[in-house]
């Protein structure tokens, strides 16, 4: 029986120009199908619908059809929902992720921040005119295997993608140089870029003519993949303040330390209480802890990472004790606070326009 539905689900595509959905999207929607009775079309999606490759409408019980802009995804993680909810804010459509399968914690997360998703086993969550479906905590049949990630995206690959951004020039540089400026392997800084090349991120000529392409594209990629393939390899360290504000009277060792985070949009923008405060350093942060009286504590609200980039990169733009913008936007989009993700946007409206475009 099953198999006669999709025979006849072919020919209708056939009739109506309607597209094959892609392999994870088409499981997840015929799982959603049986569990909820709702009726889905796919169609092909145009170019400006990018990283949306098929539209998808769903018709409700009563009611009009409402349409998504489907979006694969090997696995959505918590920390990436909040880049894929500022995302979906720049579409003409809802966005509708799709996925093998979508834990309980990502599943509430996804549906504070308004992100529409379905997954293979049955966890749903759509919403539009005459029509909410949120279906959670179905468990995934067997683990869902890794992927392996691109080269530009794997920890390395994501120092060099960060140089490249903060420093399209850089490109044009002799790969030993761009080894010494990053921190990462020869070898590894020619695969990143072969990988870059190869997905349209940066030209195909020789290395003194390679030039950035499609900047936007690849800073949006990088926000999404750096708080869960680089930032948790970072983190040196949880501690507990004396009192909450204590950063505002914190000692930094001049050039040596910088904030991300909250505390670094509330210095970008003014519009954040920061409730954690994170930094990034150049050094072991021992003096840091002990002259701001900071002890360990796995749950403590601050949290110091390694700083992976040379101070010189954080742009002439931003306050010298403040990390790179991209940076900060990242941080707060990781953490799926809606409040964040709100000042996030800010960032990216007043120090990211010429990198992410406007938010």
């Amino acid at each position: 029986m099953i198999i006669l539905n999709a025979m006849r689900a072919v020919k209708a595509r056939r009739t109506t120009g309607e597209t094959e959905p892609q392999e994870t999207l088409g499981a997840a929607l015929a799982a959603c199908k049986t569990l909820t009775g709702l009726r889905f079309r796919t169609k092909a999606a145009g170019r400006g619908l990018l990283p949306a490759r098929v539209l998808v409408e769903v018709t409700p019980e009563r009611g009009q059809a409402v349409r998504f802009a489907a979006v694969e995804r090997p696995a959505i993680r918590p920390q990436e929902v909040g880049g894929l909810a500022d995302l979906a804010r720049r579409l003409p459509h809802p966005v509708l992720l799709a996925a093998p399968h979508v834990d309980a914690q990502t599943a509430e997360r996804a549906r504070e921040l308004g992100v529409g998703f379905v997954d293979e086993v049955g966890n749903a969550h759509l919403r539009g005119p005459g029509l909410f479906v949120f279906v959670t905590g179905r468990r995934a049949p067997r683990p869902v295997p890794p992927t392996r990630a691109p080269r530009a995206f794997t920890p390395a690959g994501l120092r060099v993608v960060f140089a490249v951004l903060l420093r399209p020039p850089i490109l044009a540089a002799p790969l030993r140089e761009i080894a010494a400026e990053t921190g990462v392997a020869l070898g590894t800084v020619a695969a990143v870029l072969d990988d870059l090349v190869g997905r349209g991120h940066v030209t195909a000529e020789g290395a003194g003519d390679r030039r950035l392409l499609a900047a936007e594209r690849l800073a949006e990629e990088w926000t999404l993949f750096y708080p869960v393939r680089l930032r948790p390899k970072l983190v040196t360290g949880r501690y507990a303040a004396p009192d909450p504000t204590w950063w505002q009277r914190a000692h930094l060792p001049p050039g040596r330390a910088v904030w991300g985070g909250e505390v670094a949009a509330d210095l970008l923008t003014g519009r954040l209480k920061p409730a954690h405060q994170t930094l990034y350093t150049w050094e072991a942060p021992d003096e840091i802890v002990v002259r701001n009286r900071l002890r360990p504590d796995e749950r403590g609200d601050v949290e110091i990472l390694e700083a992976f980039w040379k101070p010189a990169d954080a742009g002439e733009a931003a306050p010298k004790d403040v990390a790179p913008p991209l940076l900060v936007y990242a941080d707060l989009m990781a953490t799926g606070d809606p409040r964040n993700v709100e000042v996030a946007r800010l960032v990216r409206e007043e120090h990211l326009r010429d990198v992410l475009g406007p938010a």
